[in-house]
């Protein structure tokens, strides 16, 4: 008595066809996956830097604001300075 397989079934080509194909599947799943977590750490880098240059750029946006303030400061002392003598010398 023979045995044979049901006719719904594929032939051993058409199934280590098949197997391959899944292994190809699975092997593309990793590979996206790997490149998926490799661009996530990416952009977590790039986040962390552009934070660290925000911070950065709003102290030396507050270190200039800051100069002004000191340079504006003297400027007006000046002018009320050089306003004083300009004063004092229409009066002599």
């Amino acid at each position: 008595m023979s045995t044979q397989l049901p006719p719904n079934l594929p032939d051993a080509r058409t199934a280590q066809r098949l197997l391959d194909v899944f292994s190809q599947l699975e092997q593309a799943l990793r590979n996206g996956r790997h490149a998926s977590s490799a661009a996530h750490s990416d952009l977590e880098t790039r986040m962390a830097n552009l934070q660290f240059e925000n911070q950065r750029l709003r102290a030396t946006r507050q270190q200039a604001a800051e100069r002004l303030d000191a340079l504006l400061v003297r400027l007006k002392d000046q002018l009320i300075e050089s306003s004083q003598q300009s004063v004092e010398e229409d009066a002599a």
